[in-house]
């Protein structure tokens, strides 16, 4: 599998976050929608030799809002290593995307490619990855 087909891949999966919260035992819980993104990642890391521990921050759990009873996924961290030695490379990440609006001129969950210029562009557009951002610690 190469990058563009793994990108393509995870436009797919819907990680939408709502940014919406409920109350459960006294308690404020994030409805987050993460779970699937996160077993994809941990099945390709795995597959691709790195040791994975998913840390949860978030189990998944039923609970009542507006009346009705929903289920609240899973919400995770995953660690993943591979190899050891003196120095280190640290990527940091998020799995969630926003909230798919009126106005997409395109599937939010397919990889478009777009024209320039009325010629097939090269680059390819993701319209719900609109900037992937991670950050790299070197030590």
């Amino acid at each position: 599998m190469n990058a563009l087909n793994l990108l393509e891949d995870l436009i797919a999966i819907n990680s939408v976050n709502p940014f919406k919260t409920i109350v459960k035992d006294g308690r404020e819980i994030g409805i987050g929608n993460e779970e699937k993104i996160a077993q994809y990642l941990e099945e390709k890391l795995i597959t691709s030799g790195f040791t994975v521990r998913k840390q949860i921050v978030q189990e998944k759990i039923s609970a009542i809002k507006d009346g009705k009873e929903i289920m609240v996924s899973e919400r995770c961290n995953l660690l993943a290593s591979k190899g050891q030695g003196e120095k280190s490379l640290l990527f940091i990440g998020h799995m969630d995307t926003v909230d798919v609006k009126e106005g997409w001129e395109t599937n939010p969950f397919e990889a478009v490619t777009k024209k320039e210029n009325g010629k097939q562009s090269p680059k390819r557009f993701a319209s719900r990855l609109c900037s992937v951002r991670s950050t790299v610690i070197n030590q």
